[in-house]
């Protein structure tokens, strides 16, 4: 069973999930995929009145950094993903496509909750340039189709229209995705909203040269990525199972940091502990009061929730961007490195430049079968779901199979369903 995690409004998280399979339904083989995430994207935020900082379509997944002003986030996730997962099944099956049905895999969205400034600079960076730590571009601009940017955070925001005949006629025709950057984030530039921009393009461009410095191979190229067969698995292996998975990052580094890191895990400890003996109480009777930050029990079942400790650290509520903004009128701002705290930040993008690689390139390279070593994934074997030859005699270690009728749908002989009742 999933374990519950803490949701509380203001809490500034890096949302992600992957594909089936890890196919490559997200790539960007049709121009209208781009929109159908941008579409999605914009809705889920106006109904849910999630504030959006950045997003990233990868492929094979999604990066995405929100700020709820209500603990909804996983309304939030659930409108986007059943959003786009509709779209994308009605694209494929109007391309000619065999379209999954369930694009999404069958883990829970993975939420990393970003406690500090430092942090949300350092996840917004690593989000940002994905595509590069993946080898798929040379540059987050050279991705195909309409690209969220840092330099939107000054604007009203992205007018995205509704991509024709992939939603209900009753979503707006068009709407405007606002992005802005995170409450702390502004805390830390004191307002000042460009020269947040500044610093986040400064410290994009310091680690895309990092990360392409750690790269093994040339990026794979806009015109390739386009060409990418949305049936298409890439080479490199997936991450290995039953691992820790972090669910806070803690930007701060020093004997403040390490204080954090125990405080949070500690806490996160007893909540889940808390939540799982209130659950087995009240199955018995008993009106117990479940952890503030409990979701599920408190949506789907009205179930009771305290409130919060006064030392939480994750389930204390934040502040969003107009109360930042507000306090920061009223009184002076308090006296903050942010030189220190942008050393720290990009010192930790340069070291961490090798790791990002490693866990995130997706190579759809099409090497000789004869450079994989034994440590290596073997390269697939493509066949297309008409192709009637054989491939037992070749005996391939992995087949992929490309699931389109571009050669045409195979017919059904006359009299091959039973007669309806």
């Amino acid at each position: 069973m999933t374990q519950p995690y803490i949701h509380v409004r203001g809490a500034t998280t890096s949302i992600c999930r992957r594909t089936n399979f890890r196919k490559a339904f997200l790539a960007p083989w049709h121009p209208l995929v781009n929109e159908i995430w941008l579409f999605a994207l914009a809705d889920a935020a106006r109904i849910t009145r999630v504030s959006v900082h950045m997003s990233k379509l990868v492929v094979t997944h999604h990066h995405t950094d929100v700020t709820p002003s209500e603990p909804n986030l996983p309304e939030f996730a659930r409108r986007l993903h059943s959003d786009v997962s509709c779209a994308l099944n009605k694209l494929l099956a109007d391309h000619r496509y065999d379209a999954p049905g369930q694009l999404w895999d069958g883990r829970a969205p993975h939420y990393l909750r970003l406690l500090d400034a430092p942090a949300q600079l350092s996840q917004f960076t690593y989000d940002y340039l994905n595509h590069v730590a993946a080898g798929l571009v040379e540059r987050p601009q050279h991705m195909p189709g309409q690209q969220l940017e840092y330099g939107i955070w000054a604007t009203e925001g992205l007018v995205v229209r509704r991509p024709p005949g992939l939603f209900d006629r009753s979503r707006p025709s068009e709407q405007l995705l606002p992005l802005a950057p995170s409450p702390e984030i502004m805390r830390l530039f004191e307002g000042d909203v460009h020269a947040a921009i500044h610093h986040m393009r400064k410290l994009a461009r310091e680690g895309e040269r990092a990360i392409r410095a750690s790269r093994r191979w040339p990026a794979l190229g806009a015109q390739r990525l386009k060409r990418i067969h949305p049936s298409d698995e890439p080479r490199t292996l997936a991450e290995a199972r039953g691992q820790r998975v972090p669910t806070f990052r803690i930007g701060a580094r020093g004997e403040i940091g390490r204080s954090q890191r125990i405080a949070a895990s500690i806490e996160t400890t007893a909540f889940r502990r808390e939540h799982a003996e209130t659950r087995l109480r009240r199955l018995e009777g008993e009106d117990e009061l479940f952890p503030f930050g409990t979701y599920g029990q408190r949506v789907f079942h009205g179930a009771p929730v305290r409130e919060p400790y006064e030392d939480a650290l994750l389930a204390q509520p934040g502040p969003l961007l107009h109360e930042v903004l507000e306090e920061l009128e009223q009184r002076p701002a308090r006296s903050v490195d942010r030189a220190a705290s942008l050393d720290e930040v990009r010192d930790d993008i340069v070291e961490r430049a090798g790791e990002v690689v490693e866990a995130s390139e997706l190579d759809y390279r099409e090497p000789d079968p004869e450079e994989c070593d034994g440590e290596e994934r073997p390269p697939a074997k493509t066949k297309h779901r008409s192709d009637r030859r054989p491939s037992w005699g070749e005996n391939p270690r992995r087949l992929i199979v490309r699931r389109d009728a571009r050669r045409g749908r195979p017919r059904k002989p006359r009299g091959s369903d039973p007669p309806s009742e």
